[in-house]
């Protein structure tokens, strides 16, 4: 009979709300966490063996929102049993049948009625807040570089291109004047060697510059 009543008991516990937590163990050492998930930040670890109060869990018996002593966290179902029928049990299979009520997790309320005092609070942004609109992913602000070397803003990206073209015809320039050199340059000499040949130099003249006598 008293069997009978107890999976009714722990039903009743569940309709009740928190107020009424039904038992429950850690079965190793685990972390309580400001919420549910692995990414919420360490409350404290729960020992091994210890009984904490279960105030329910969320959907599908993933993470249950328990009491150790007098701090108020989270937990892995995985690490938790539950007293059923005078037995501990692994609570993910139990629960259902054992009543444990489905409860769910609102950020907001919840860390100001049990965290208000910790460290991270003040960052609670961080893992409740509203996750930053697409667009910003999107649209990332334009790294300094498109502008230009430091201090030099689009004017000086936006003449690049007459700079570039006055550098080609200053170029230019220079090699039409170093060609016009050059041909003067083999005129000139050009003009030595017929003289030296017409027997303008002399009879002592040893030929075009550069050259000996030819003896």
């Amino acid at each position: 009979m008293r069997s009978a009543l107890l999976p009714a008991t722990a039903l009743l516990l569940g309709l009740a709300g928190p107020a009424l937590a039904a038992p429950g163990f850690a079965t190793g050492n685990v972390n309580l966490r400001a919420g549910p998930g692995t990414n919420y930040p360490q409350v404290t670890v729960v020992p091994a063996g210890a009984q904490v109060e279960i105030f329910g869990c969320l959907q599908g018996y993933s993470w249950c929102d328990v009491g150790f002593g007098h701090i108020r966290g989270w937990v892995s179902s995985n690490f938790l049993q539950y007293l059923y029928e005078e037995r501990r049990v692994p609570l993910p299979q139990y629960a259902p049948q054992a009543g444990v009520p489905v409860v769910t997790f609102q950020f907001g309320n919840y860390w100001r009625d049990h965290y208000r005092g910790r460290s991270w609070y003040a960052e609670r942004d961080r893992w409740g807040g509203p996750p930053p609109p697409r667009a910003a992913f999107r649209d990332p602000p334009p790294p300094a570089w498109r502008d230009g070397p430091p201090g030099r803003g689009p004017e000086w990206r936006d003449g690049r291109a007459d700079r570039r073209a006055e550098w080609r015809d200053e170029r230019r320039e220079r090699r039409e004047e170093w060609r016009q050199e050059r041909r003067e340059r083999r005129d000139d000499w050009r003009d030595r060697r017929e003289d030296w040949r017409d027997g303008r130099g002399g009879p002592d003249d040893r030929g075009p510059p550069g050259r000996g006598r030819r003896d």
